[in-house]
């Protein structure tokens, strides 16, 4: 794999005046994305728009080539919007474990209990943290890093495949009658 440190996602900026509003989590992301290039300069790259003069910046690109970027990642940072809303997060999560990239992020609450004994998924509460994760895994032998690899991908298989995901949808409409604990 050619990238050891990943972030894919937007710089978010509002569209109308910068400084009062911008969409939950963005600020978060912004600062989180600064401290990880100060902490691993030649190591993290960010995909992404808005993210121009950042050294490790590798620019935009297409939704569907996430998940070759992902393949090509030993480890996948995050930090997702909306920290507020519990069991959030966005697709990217499945994509990177689906690709068998570990995966580091902010923890939201319920995390604990989705990712239960899961070895290849980590949160944090803050940059220091992450960054401490980072360096424990960076420190794992290559063995370790692609048996977890592979518990990533057998989970995302296994928990949010398409296929799985529909067919617990069809089975809570068809018994319930309505779309509620899907």
């Amino acid at each position: 794999r050619t990238h050891k440190l990943v972030l894919i996602g937007n710089k978010i900026k509002p569209r109308y005046i910068y400084p009062l509003r911008r969409m939950s989590g963005a600020q978060g992301r912004e600062t989180f994305v600064k401290k990880m290039g100060a902490a691993f300069p030649d190591d993290f790259t960010v995909y992404g728009k808005g993210w121009e003069g950042f050294m490790g910046n590798r620019g935009p690109f297409p939704f569907q080539k996430q998940l070759e970027i992902y393949r090509d990642t030993w480890i996948t940072v995050a930090y997702e919007h909306y920290p507020e809303i519990p069991y959030y997060f966005s697709n990217r999560l499945p994509i990177a474990l689906l690709a068998g990239s570990l995966y580091v992020c902010h923890y939201h609450q319920g995390y604990d209990v989705i990712f239960s004994g899961c070895d290849f998924i980590f949160f944090f509460e803050n940059s220091r943290e992450a960054i401490d994760i980072v360096i424990f895994l960076q420190s794992l032998s290559r063995d370790d890093l692609l048996a977890r690899s592979q518990r990533a991908r057998e989970f995302a298989l296994r928990n949010y495949h398409p296929h799985v995901i529909w067919r617990s949808f069809l089975r809570n409409v068809l018994t319930t009658g309505h779309l509620t604990n899907v």
